[in-house]
């Protein structure tokens, strides 16, 4: 019987690769692949993998060249096209995948340009896990949740999740475009590319949503946006990247916005495990 070929979202994430390094990530056993969560490709350099929190080397190295062609492959050769993303140091990717570059960095009257001579390349890889936010979604008592923990700890498949369960009119903002890349449910709308605190304004205006979802809350600026929204009565489910409640404490953002009143419900999620605070 010929055995079929079976595909997951690592795979899916290859389409920007140099042939040779692509055919080499492709070979991986499936189980492996299922559960990657990041790709390293550095120039000149051993290619890495992370999978559930652990650091692995590749018997395979990545030239110079290669790694310039994964950038550009991801950019689908038009880096006019993806300038504003990497500014902000990523390329928004297909399926909701996410790539972090490193090279040069390039201002023009001190104000960042662009990032050139790509050195390296880090390609997070969106999941989709149905039944995620069964908690969060039980327990939305229509008014703002803050989901926190470490970085690929699953807040974004989380945030996903809830959006495609709530079955309420909910807007997405999608500034890196991660969160809408999988299915987010019929009664979602979704802002892409929006920086958070416009999107909040659009969406409060002119969408009328009974929920706002977006990911990482970092800015003073965003969390005025959340308690205006708030006072208009639409609440917020945001991430934010943290350890601890201590830690959220200490951070300017996350501190006033836990200040605010605008939060009524906090989430840590750690190892895909969610346990309420």
């Amino acid at each position: 019987m010929m055995k079929m070929h079976r595909l997951t979202e690592f795979d899916g994430a290859l389409y920007g690769m140099p042939d040779r390094i692509k055919k080499e990530l492709n070979a991986l056993p499936f189980e492996l692949k299922h559960t990657i969560e990041e790709v390293r490709i550095r120039a000149d350099s051993p290619i890495y993998i992370t999978t559930k929190g652990e650091n692995i080397r590749l018997p395979l190295n990545a030239t110079a060249k290669e790694t310039e062609e994964a950038f550009f492959g991801y950019c689908d050769h038009s880096v006019y096209s993806h300038e504003e993303e990497i500014k902000q140091g990523f390329i928004m990717l297909k399926n909701g995948h996410r790539a972090g570059i490193c090279g040069r960095a390039v201002y023009d009257k001190g104000k960042l340009k662009s990032i050139c001579d790509i050195t390296s390349l880090n390609i997070r890889i969106s999941r989709e896990v149905n039944g995620a936010a069964e908690m969060i979604v039980k327990e939305f008592c229509g008014r703002g949740i803050l989901i926190f923990g470490p970085p690929s700890s699953g807040k974004t498949t989380l945030l996903r999740d809830t959006a495609r369960s709530l079955e309420k009119r909910t807007v997405i903002i999608d500034t890196r475009g991660e969160i809408a890349a999988g299915d987010v449910g019929p009664m979602t709308d979704v802002l892409l590319g929006v920086e958070k605190a416009d999107g909040i304004q659009m969406a409060v205006k002119v969408l009328n949503p009974e929920v706002i979802i977006f990911d990482e809350i970092s800015t003073t600026e965003e969390v005025r946006a959340v308690e205006e929204g708030f006072n208009c009565g639409v609440p917020v489910i945001t991430t934010a990247h943290a350890g601890s409640i201590k830690e959220l404490e200490q951070r300017p953002a996350t501190s006033l916005l836990l200040k605010s009143g605008a939060i009524d419900t906090i989430y840590f999620i750690n190892n895909r495990k969610v346990i309420k605070i």
